[in-house]
């Protein structure tokens, strides 16, 4: 199937748009990123590195893709 362009632009719009968002367990924004440009692992490596600067585990750390950079949700 082909995309016009009005569509392709439409979907790089909506990509940037779109952010990555990582929360604690008690809702605490720990950080984002735009899902423009990301790779493949980007996900478990920034909750990785999270978890190890906030004294957690990467698995007690939740990823969500939102329209906006996260805020503390408490």
């Amino acid at each position: 199937m082909r995309r016009s362009n009005l569509d392709i632009q439409n979907l790089i719009a909506t990509t940037e748009a779109q952010w990555v968002n990582f929360y604690a367990a008690d809702g605490k924004f720990l950080g984002g990123y735009t899902l423009r440009g990301t790779f493949a692992g980007e996900m478990q490596a920034t909750k990785e590195l999270l978890a190890a600067e906030n004294g957690c585990r990467p698995e007690d750390i939740r990823a969500t893709v939102e329209n906006e950079k996260g805020r503390d949700k408490a």
